[in-house]
């Protein structure tokens, strides 16, 4: 399956992460989405992005996607920490959903990376 997105990048060069988009078959106007959070390795390459995006008043989808797909569910969970210390707990992440790499096997969806 495939899908477009449409989107602007910020013009502001003091806030680089601040983002919009929807899905190009919207009929909405661009939502905002940001990058708020993009932790480096020792070797100074990004290994997550952290992204806010607001759905709706009060809805709101948080991702942290990384360089590989082999990240255990420990490590996710203190990610997650790490946002809500960013953000000074502005996000309510008790019911976050945690895609790993097992869930995608379970449900037979696994990606060949």
């Amino acid at each position: 399956m495939n899908f477009n997105i449409d989107g602007k990048l910020s013009s502001d060069p003091s806030t680089p992460g601040n983002l919009a988009e929807h899905a190009s078959f919207s009929p909405f106007k661009l939502k905002p989405n940001m990058v708020f959070h993009a932790p480096r390795n020792d070797a100074d390459e990004i290994e997550y992005v952290f992204t806010y995006a607001c759905i709706a008043k009060g809805v709101f989808s948080f991702n942290l996607m990384a360089r590989t797909a082999d990240v255990d569910e420990a490590t996710v969970r203190k990610l997650i920490d790490d946002a809500t210390t960013l953000t000074g707990g502005v996000m309510k992440v008790e019911n976050m959903k945690i895609t790993s790499p097992d869930t995608w096997q379970e449900c037979g969806a696994a990606l060949e990376l």
